[in-house]
C-alpha cells in the first residue's frame, strides 16, 4: 500500500526556515497539502521561506489534491488543519505530519485510518 504524506503549514514553514524542506522530498518523494495550507504558506508577503516552498510546489513534489471532502466539521481547528484531516480521512493509509493541536484531533484520526504521527515544534 502506498504511503501518503499530508503536511500542515507549520511544519512546512519551520523546515523552510532552517533549510530542511528538501528533507521531505528526500524522505517521502511527494507531500500533499490542501489548497488552504498552500494559501497559508504562500501569502504573497515576501517572507524568505515563501520562495523555498514555491519552488517545491513548482518542482511538483509538493502537491495539492483536486478536491477535499467538506465534512466532518472541525470547528476547533483552523481551515488548514481541518482540510488536512478531512483529506486524510478519505485515504487508506496516511503518514501524517502535523504541528498542533494534535491532542484534540488524534482520537478522531486514529479511529478512522492507520497513521504515524510526527509532531514538529517550532
Amino acid at each position: 500500500m502506498a504511503r501518503l504524506v499530508i503536511a500542515d503549514a507549520s511544519p512546512l514553514i519551520g523546515l523552510a526556515k532552517i533549510g530542511g524542506l528538501v528533507w521531505l522530498k528526500q524522505l517521502f518523494g511527494e507531500v500533499w497539502i490542501p489548497q488552504q495550507v498552500l494559501d497559508e504558506v504562500l501569502p504573497g508577503q515576501g517572507f524568505p521561506e515563501e520562495s523555498i516552498i514555491q519552488a517545491a510546489f513548482i518542482d511538483a513534489w509538493l502537491r495539492v489534491p483536486d478536491s477535499i471532502p467538506l465534512t466532518p466539521a472541525l470547528p476547533d481547528l483552523d481551515e488548514g488543519e481541518s482540510a488536512c484531516i478531512r483529506f486524510a480521512l478519505g485515504q487508506d493509509r496516511v503518514l501524517y505530519r502535523f504541528q498542533e493541536p494534535w491532542w484534540r484531533i488524534c482520537s478522531i484520526v486514529a479511529n478512522r485510518i492507520s497513521f504515524i504521527w510526527i509532531n514538529i515544534r517550532q
